[in-house]
């Protein structure tokens, strides 16, 4: 598309808030593409929510859904697109639109990251990681055999971009993975698909239990005390999806006493995690503070997307925008 190609008519006077507070370079990346495809657009740039709250009213934000707020919402009687920077709905649906602005979501960009991270977490967890940098702060040397993903069996709940390129790495890795799914059974690298329906029945033969489901009505508690109970206790489970897919205090009871082998969590039901909660001290698990979807070369991936909506947008192509999420 040339530079002259962003002279559209819904263009003008359009004035749009970028919020970003996570990153100067994602910020940077953003707003100047924004600049550059649409140069007649009122830019504002805010990085934090205070910030954002003390520039004029926008007729489109573009911000991660977890900083978009009900009163940033309240503030803008003209909202006309609301562009999220990450993939979940939940927190888009938390809020009231009085305006019903068209709503897209940023999906298909984390599948690189999310899996590493499944997998880091996996290796982690499986070869006691922590007890060696335990071990490493006091001199120690602690020689003992290690197990491998080889020859493991991995259940991924949830096949979607992310779940299908977890089962590609993992299927490297010599592992077995099965996968749980209502609607996707078309993944040479996963042996068996379960519905939904079955989890306790899919759960019960994997030494790793993935969640990548996305939060919904239907899968809130999705693991709960009867399915940790029906892993084995060699198992792990990893939590890269949502916080509220799963259990808390079924997951603490199930780690206390053993019934599973351990956990690796990105993602919690209150976020930030807070001091004193049990998952903090829990038994052979691993935390760390939702950071599954990040990585340095988000910006670059995900700004193609905002930008073939932005076109659609102000071409009045709302239908050919992509992935629009339906309140």
């Amino acid at each position: 598309m040339s530079h002259a190609a962003g002279h559209t008519s819904g263009e003008a006077d359009t004035r749009v808030l970028i919020l970003e507070p996570d990153s100067h370079h994602e910020m940077r990346v953003y707003a100047d593409a924004m600049k550059r495809e649409f140069p007649r657009l009122i830019i504002d740039e805010a990085h934090s929510t205070d910030a954002a709250m003390q520039a004029a009213p926008p007729n489109i934000i573009v911000a991660k859904s977890i900083y978009i707020t009900q009163d940033l919402v309240n503030r803008s009687p003209n909202l006309a697109w609301v562009h999220s920077l990450i993939s979940g709905e939940d927190h888009i649906r938390r809020l009231h639109f009085p305006t019903c602005p068209v709503i897209t979501a940023t999906r298909g960009v984390h599948s690189t990251q999310v899996s590493e991270l499944a997998i880091l977490l996996m290796m982690a967890l499986a070869r006691d990681l922590p007890s060696f940098l335990r071990a490493q702060q006091t001199e120690t040397w602690t020689h003992r055999t290690q197990p491998t993903l080889a020859g493991k069996t991995a259940l991924i709940v949830g096949l979607g971009r992310i779940g299908e390129e977890l089962a590609r790495l993992l299927t490297a890795f010599g592992m077995t993975v099965d996968g749980v799914s209502n609607g996707r059974s078309d993944l040479k690298t996963i042996r068996t698909v379960y519905p939904r329906n079955e989890l306790a029945k899919a759960v019960a033969g994997a030494d790793f239990v993935i969640a990548l489901i996305p939060l919904s009505p239907e899968t809130v508690k999705m693991f709960n005390r009867e399915i940790f109970a029906a892993m084995k206790p060699s198992a792990y489970f990893v939590n890269v999806a949502r916080g509220g897919v799963a259990d808390e205090e079924a997951l603490i009871a199930s780690l206390e006493t053993g019934q599973i082998a351990g956990a690796g969590i990105d993602a919690f039901a209150t976020e930030p995690l807070p001091a004193g909660h049990p998952l903090w001290h829990a038994p052979n698990t691993i935390l760390t503070p939702h950071v599954g979807g990040r990585s340095d070369r988000y910006a670059e991936v995900a700004c193609p997307l905002l930008i073939d909506a932005a076109r659609a947008f102000f071409n009045g192509r709302h239908s050919d925008m992509p992935f629009r999420v339906q309140i």
